[in-house]
């Protein structure tokens, strides 16, 4: 476990091959919300294409991470499941520079909003992100000159 503190940051999905029990560490397990996963055997991430995002989806955890935004829209509706899972983070800079982003509706799954993933996104005025979001990762919203009204419902570490 100590491997894992010293090599990853928190959001970042990891792939095991074989059967294991872990009790991960908490900055590690913040990503997903969750303290005990079961590994199975997996194959590598799938690459996934819809709903306006691409995304990578990870058997072994059943989510996804969003890693590309194709939408052009104003608002974002971030939605609940992807390839038959819950979409699980943002990842980094996915909406960075987006001025023309002026909502997001982060949706129920999220739970991990990625480095810099809505960063320079000048255009949003008022955020409310939802209690499932429970960690959100440096940069996140950094130079987001409009902002005037912020609301975290259940947000537990923002680096």
């Amino acid at each position: 476990a100590d491997w894992f503190v010293r090599n990853t940051k928190p959001g970042d999905v990891i792939l095991l091959k074989g059967n294991y029990k872990l009790q991960l560490p908490d900055s590690l397990d913040q990503a997903f919300g969750s303290s005990i996963f079961q590994f199975e055997p997996v194959s590598d991430r799938e690459l996934w294409i819809g709903q306006g995002f691409t995304t990578y989806y990870y058997p072994s955890v059943g989510g996804s991470n969003i890693i590309r935004c194709t939408s052009k829209d104003s608002h974002i509706t971030i939605p609940n499941s992807i390839c038959n899972g819950p979409l699980h983070r943002v990842g980094e800079a996915v909406f960075k520079s987006r001025s023309d982003l002026a909502t997001i509706d982060f949706g129920l799954s999220v739970q991990n909003l990625g480095a810099q993933s809505f960063m320079e996104c000048t255009a949003l005025t008022n955020l409310v992100v939802p209690a499932n979001v429970i960690y959100i990762e440096s940069e996140a919203f950094a130079d987001c000159t409009g902002l005037e009204d912020v609301t975290l419902e259940g947000v537990l570490t923002i680096e």
